[in-house]
């Protein structure tokens, strides 16, 4: 899954609990025209893009029976969800999607 782009990183709140760290925009970009699914992996529970202690844009995938904390995680800040599979895409993450294939023109 994710061949080298991702960190999981435990939960601040709930012991055990993990979200995946990914840290390739095309990856997020794939999940998010393909509402919350990479290609060979289950559908994801949620979407998020925050900046990390070390001033660097991430984004965070939680799965299907994980704890959603992200706004409460001292790691992560200025988080915006991109996506959830409640809700769908967001305005954000319609944006992030624009911005990649204006890129790749």
């Amino acid at each position: 899954m994710f061949a080298g782009c991702i960190r999981v990183l435990p939960s601040s709140i709930v012991p055990g609990n993990k979200m995946s760290t990914i840290e390739s925009k095309e990856i997020i970009v794939t999940m998010l025209e393909n509402d919350g699914v990479y290609p060979g992996d289950p559908q994801c529970e949620s979407i998020y893009q925050y900046t990390s202690d070390w001033d660097v844009i991430v984004w965070a995938v939680y799965w299907p029976n994980m704890y959603n904390d992200i706004y409460y995680s001292p790691y992560c800040h200025d988080v915006i969800e991109l996506w959830s599979k409640g809700g769908g895409l967001t305005q954000t993450g319609k944006d992030l999607i624009m911005k990649s294939i204006e890129e790749i023109k």
